[in-house]
């Protein structure tokens, strides 16, 4: 191997991520005014969709603090395509073709949307290997980089702080029924308005929500 080459390589890929992800982002703050709830519903749709391909249901539980707010979920564990999908903002509802999925979505634009409560989330859980293990994980994922050349670094130690969570970090007796998902949005005085409208709206409009649907 080259390494000069495979460098590049890397560095292509973190410049096509990083361009996409600051393209959404400036299209969804055109849309922030209308979107003010709509961060507990994407995180909601992801928690269900979590056990989409099983016979369990899912409990969610939200704490709203000063200066954060904590989405957690008892769902089902992180894939590698869902941890692929978080930091490099590619959807996991993807199939093959010829196959049919589900999920309404899982990790994609939708999630996206999230970052309109705020750019800065640290996500915790639990990621199943192809090897059939199990290893618990805490990173911080930051998109609050106007520019490809700012973003590009914050992908990279997403990546470093997600690798270094799982370090001597096996599961030997993983619990599905506990709260091990949890994604936690760092607020200023702004971000915690929207906060408040999201869990206003939320606790309003849950119980028509579940009586539909």
């Amino acid at each position: 191997m080259i390494k000069s080459i495979e460098d590049g390589r890397k560095e292509d890929g973190n410049r096509s991520i990083a361009d996409k992800i600051i393209k959404r982002l400036h299209d969804l703050e055109k849309t922030v005014q209308n979107n003010h709830g709509r961060w507990a519903w994407e995180l909601l749709q992801n928690a269900k969709d979590s056990v989409a391909d099983s016979e369990r249901q899912v409990s969610v539980n939200i704490e709203f603090c000063e200066d954060w707010i904590e989405f957690s979920h008892n769902g089902n564990h992180f894939t590698e395509q869902d941890i692929r999908g978080l930091i490099n903002q590619i959807s996991s509802k993807e199939v093959n073709e010829g196959e049919i999925s589900i999920k309404t979505g899982r990790f994609g634009t939708g999630f996206l949307t999230t970052h309109l409560l705020s750019k800065e989330v640290f996500i915790k859980g639990i990621v199943e290997t192809e090897a059939k293990e199990f290893y618990r994980f805490g990173f911080p994922l930051n998109r609050s980089g106007k520019t490809t050349a700012l973003l590009i670094p914050q992908i990279e130690t997403a990546w470093t702080e997600f690798h270094d969570s799982t370090e001597d970090n096996q599961v030997s007796d993983y619990n599905e029924e506990e709260f091990n998902t949890s994604f936690i949005y760092t607020l200023n005085k702004e971000q915690r308005s929207i906060a408040e409208i999201g869990v206003k709206e939320f606790t309003e409009l849950i119980p028509y929500v579940l009586a539909f649907i």
